[in-house]
């Protein structure tokens, strides 16, 4: 189990939909919450839907921005309550056209908030998560990370990225005191499944919305799960893809070869 109550978290994002389906799952949870997202008058917005409790806070941050991190990470350090959550789930919309339809300054852009602000993020706390006791990371990639996605391919591109980013970054944090966990949601709204990374996963029925998608998401991570699905058809695709990195790994122990993933 990990345990955070008592901590603050930092989600990314935080005017949208999800953001604060999260802020308000980590507020029940005990944590203190900082809501971050570039769009000052969204996010004003969101604090006050959310009924503006005790806990929450929020800043303005630009997540493609390595020098709004940098801002963000000071003022945190100022007020001497340090991160022990970080969420990166911040990404824009796709651009819902083919891939050779997308313009390269709209693809620049989504991959920026969508991949590239993980990263910073990742690269300016896990440091000081390290530093002061630990701390865990939640990315919020999407089932678009598993597979094709026609006309929302710069989406899944990001997505599968992130992933990606997960899955390194916890082996190369494992030992700092700084966990990982990926969340591959589907559509939400639509029937939840599984936690792909348990031994026997649970299924969890009926549809759901923001909040409580949210809420099996933060709850699984908090079981200590790395990768966690939240649609029953995704616990097949992590299958497949988890045979995909093993056939990987074999290739790289044992050189060229057939490998069958089927």
């Amino acid at each position: 189990m990990i345990e955070l109550a008592g901590g603050r978290a930092l989600v990314t994002g935080g005017a949208g939909t999800l953001g604060k389906a999260l802020a308000r799952v980590l507020l029940d949870r005990g944590m203190t919450v900082l809501l971050a997202d570039r769009d000052e008058s969204r996010l004003r917005d969101a604090v006050v839907r959310l009924g503006r409790p005790e806990g929450l806070d929020w800043r303005i941050l630009d997540v493609a921005d390595p020098r709004s991190w940098a801002a963000l990470s000071e003022a945190i350090d100022a007020d001497a309550a340090p991160i022990r959550l970080l969420v990166n789930n911040a990404c824009p919309p796709s651009a819902r056209r083919p891939l050779i339809e997308i313009a390269p300054a709209e693809w620049q852009s989504l991959i920026a908030a969508g991949l590239t602000g993980p990263f910073l993020g990742v690269r300016t706390f896990a440091p000081r998560m390290a530093a002061k006791g630990g701390g865990h990371i939640l990315n919020i990639a999407s089932m678009a990370a598993l597979g094709p996605l026609p006309d929302h391919g710069d989406y899944a591109a990001a997505k599968a990225g992130l992933l990606s980013l997960s899955e390194t970054l916890a082996i190369e944090l494992a030992g700092s005191g700084v966990g990982v966990s990926v969340a591959c949601p589907g559509a939400i709204g639509h029937p939840l499944g599984h936690v792909a990374a348990a031994a026997d996963p649970p299924s969890v029925p009926g549809r759901m919305d923001p909040v409580a998608g949210m809420g099996f998401v933060i709850d699984a991570m908090l079981a200590g799960h790395f990768l966690i699905m939240t649609d029953g058809n995704g616990a097949a695709a992590a299958r497949r893809g988890e045979m995909i990195r093993t056939a990987f790994d074999h290739a790289l122990r044992h050189g060229p070869g057939r490998a069958d993933i089927s």
